[in-house]
Parts: C-alpha cells; sequence; structure tokens
C-alpha cells in the first residue's frame, strides 16, 4: 500500500516551481529545452543522510534507520501462521499511527 499522493504540474515558459526541503521529487521535460537550478538549503545540523549525498537525493538518516528497525520486527513474525502475522502487523502499523498523529 502506498501512502504517496503524487502532484503533477505543467510549467509554462517563466514559470517557477519551488520544491520544499527534503521533499521527493522528479521532473522530466514534456518537450523542448528544460533548465533546472537547485539549491540545497541545509536546515538539518546533523543525521540528514548516510555516507556522502552531495546532491541531497537520499532518504533522511532516520528514515533510513526506520526502515531496517521495521525490517527486524517484520522478521520476528515470519514463523506465525499468516493470519496471526497479519493481525498483529497492522495491529502495530495502527499504533504507530495513533502515536504518529500525536507528534
Amino acid at each position: 500500500m502506498s501512502l504517496t499522493h503524487p502532484h503533477e504540474a505543467i510549467l509554462l515558459p517563466g514559470d517557477i516551481l519551488f520544491l520544499p526541503s527534503l521533499w521527493p521529487h522528479t521532473a522530466s521535460p514534456t518537450s523542448g529545452i528544460s533548465i533546472a537550478v537547485n539549491v540545497f538549503f541545509r536546515d538539518l545540523e546533523c543525521g540528514y543522510a548516510v555516507g556522502k549525498d552531495v546532491y541531497g537525493n537520499r532518504d533522511l538518516q532516520a528514515y533510513e534507520k526506520g526502515r531496517q528497525d521495521i525490517a527486524k520486527v517484520v522478521k520476528t513474525f515470519e514463523k506465525l501462521p499468516s493470519n496471526a502475522q497479519s493481525f498483529y502487523l497492522q495491529r502495530l502499523v495502527a499504533e504507530f499511527q495513533d502515536k504518529s498523529l500525536n507528534i
């Protein structure tokens, strides 16, 4: 299940598209010439990304670690019957969503 909500924008000559800091994105010209100017605002003092990330293309370090942690949690349920796996993992997701809404 994807929680992304893509947006599409068609820019006309002279238009500018501002993307907020840390906003994942992709772009492609529909025709003709396209010019992109990148300005990287480093508004995080630390924990931006693991290793070198000159162009700001990597996910946040906390997100990458969180994905690894989730993989470990899911692995602990591997030996349970699939209906039990599903029930408890969905329950954990609901708890996580509940806690994240209180941040």
